[in-house]
């Protein structure tokens, strides 16, 4: 499934765009707008997730992850389903486009109380080769699973 939308007006404006997610709905570029219309495309209902403890490191070092097999090459604001459990509480798991390097630029979901799952949909820039950075704390996780439920990207 996929739909396009256009922007309009500066951030926090409602603009004229329609209903959130409405099928085909086009807005005007505003002054401070975002230029051009953009696709979403959902992933639908994902039978499994795309990365696990197996497949990432979790050592507490910044570690490149490549989406390109989902979401293509080329600019994308991925939105990541992460899930995740661990012995104890207050360990991060945070995202951030690559080349990026300042705290307030990272997604971030942190275990609030131990051994309990805890659940979070962030969204991420990816680079222009389809990648995006994440760093685990180091610490004795029982579970990590990163799944795409799909991306934004403009159209052409």
């Amino acid at each position: 499934m996929s739909f396009v939308f256009g922007v309009k007006g500066r951030a926090g404006d409602k603009g004229d765009t329609g209903e959130q997610g409405e099928p085909g709905v086009q807005g005007e570029q505003g002054e401070q707008g975002v230029p051009g219309d953009f696709n979403y495309t959902d992933r639908g209902d994902i039978s499994d997730h795309d990365f696990d403890l197996a497949t990432i490191v979790a050592n507490g070092n910044w570690h490149s992850l490549s989406l390109s097999s989902i979401v293509g090459t080329g600019h994308r604001l991925v939105l990541i389903s992460v899930l995740c459990e661990a012995a104890t509480y207050g360990n991060l798991i945070e995202f951030r486009t690559c080349g990026n390097t300042k705290a307030f630029n990272t997604a971030r979901l942190m275990t609030l109380v131990a051994e309990q799952m805890h659940i979070a949909d962030l969204w991420v820039w990816t680079s222009k080769f389809g990648t995006v950075d994440y760093r685990c704390d180091d610490t004795a996780w029982d579970s990590i699973e990163f799944t795409v439920r799909g991306w934004v990207e403009p159209t052409t």
